[in-house]
């Protein structure tokens, strides 16, 4: 009994310390050391540029990406920013399938974190044509519905681009460890995918239209008052 009870414990303390909130969710958190590489064109580190993340292209996993760089027929995906960055300047992650023969292989990235115990939805800033894009978000594989929230726009140092706020309900996750995973394509053949992303955050505020739950029981005691009284109006007629 007592060492059932002991190995509990233990199995608790390790979930409780290999447990970690997500990092670096506004791609603003590069190892700046990792630009005075003498050779960049091979790409940099994606644990430098996008600490926190992995990328993946097809069944892959990837240990370079690109800063600003782009390839227009493979998937690829890059840090994009001002020539020579520095700390304080807003970055961008941008993905892409690729063209034509690679269209078909899906582009991701992901990381395992802990979901604040009162989130209520996920909400970030993405490409205004996103939303006709074949992407989706996934908690531990099961794919979150997102909605386009409001008109938005993705700055970074040295422009910026039209774009558009969306938003995941993950109520349901609150609390809990969990991959969450961002993921471009497969699209048909002849067609690419382009993903920016910025801002992402998890927050305490339900998605427009979805109900807390106060406000679903609310509703379900209101819809069966109703009907008990329709229904001893119906017995005394």
């Amino acid at each position: 009994m007592k060492s059932t009870l002991l190995l509990s414990c233990l199995i608790w303390v390790v979930s409780i310390a290999n447990a970690a909130p997500f990092r670096n969710l506004d791609f603003q958190s590069p190892n700046f050391r990792a630009f005075s590489s003498e050779n960049p064109s091979v790409g940099y580190l994606v644990k430098d540029l996008i600490p926190g993340w992995q990328l993946q292209i097809g069944d892959q996993i990837q240990q370079f990406m690109s800063y600003n760089g782009v390839c227009l027929s493979c998937p690829s995906a890059r840090l994009q920013g001002p020539e020579v960055p520095r700390r304080g300047d807003r970055l961008l992650f941008v993905m892409k399938t690729g063209d034509v023969l690679n269209a078909e292989i899906p582009i991701s990235i992901f990381q395992v974190g802990d979901i604040p115990s009162n989130a209520r939805s996920i909400v970030l800033t993405g490409f205004s044509e996103m939303e006709f894009s074949q992407w989706h978000i996934s908690l531990d594989g099961q794919q979150l519905g997102f909605q386009t929230l409001s008109e938005a726009e993705l700055i970074f140092t040295g422009g910026s681009v039209p774009g558009k706020s969306y938003g995941a309900d993950v109520s349901g996750w609150a609390g809990k460890t969990a991959e969450l995973r961002f993921t471009a394509g497969p699209v048909p053949f002849g067609r690419d995918v382009g993903v920016a992303l910025a801002d992402i955050r998890f927050s305490s505020n339900p998605l427009p239209g979805i109900p807390e739950p106060s406000t679903w029981a609310l509703f379900s005691t209101g819809v069966a008052a109703f009907a008990w009284n329709r229904r001893r109006r119906w017995r005394r007629g």
